[in-house]
């Protein structure tokens, strides 16, 4: 799956590792399934903030962040620093572990 806003920031699901389970899944229309071993890849502009609205039983505190900090919450997590190309990975071990966003707000400099 790949997303390429209005202000030009560049969204792709993809797997990064073993998953078999299907590149973009939804539990309902406003919830996308990010698996375990799939990540989401932002790029297009110098990007310092994305923040992640949850389903609080799958919240993202199996994920890492290719660079910056990521912060893990019960209803909402969110990544900061200062990057073009910013890669967050579910590297979950166990089964069933999704990152289940039902919100994304990427704040980028102009």
């Amino acid at each position: 799956m790949t997303l390429t806003t209005a202000s030009g920031i560049t969204i792709v699901q993809e797997k990064v590792s073993g998953s078999t389970a299907v590149n973009a899944t939804y539990k309902t229309a406003t919830t996308l399934r990010v698996y375990k071993g799939h990540a989401l890849k932002f790029s297009g502009k110098t990007i310092t903030k994305i923040e992640f609205t949850h389903t609080s039983d799958y919240k993202g505190n199996t994920v890492t962040a290719s660079t910056g900090k990521y912060t893990s919450g019960d209803t909402s997590s969110v990544w900061e620093g200062e990057s073009d190309n910013i890669t967050i990975t579910n590297t979950a071990t166990g089964s069933n572990v999704q990152l289940r966003p039902t919100k994304i707000v990427v704040t980028y400099k102009n």
